[in-house]
């Protein structure tokens, strides 16, 4: 079962970095059409970076909850609702 959360997780992280590399990339081919003396290049590299990045704070922000909740007794935790 933790397993198919932790890749739900990435999954859905992996989707949000995804529509954020496409959605800056459309950012930046605005100016490069735009106005084509501006010289406008994309740097792969951080591209790559930034989707890492991307997968790794939603793999933080998926477990440490679970992680909290997994150390809670269940007959608090459902009184705490």
């Amino acid at each position: 079962m933790d397993s198919i959360l932790n890749i739900l997780t990435l999954a859905l992280s992996g989707a949000g970095g995804l529509c954020g590399v496409l959605l800056g990339i459309a950012i930046v081919q605005i100016p490069d059409t735009a106005l084509p003396a501006l010289p406008v290049e994309l740097a792969w590299d951080y591209i790559v970076a930034a989707f890492i990045v991307s997968l790794l704070i939603g793999m933080a922000a998926g477990v440490a909850p679970a992680m909290k909740a997994a150390r809670l007794e269940p007959l608090k935790a459902l009184r705490a609702e």
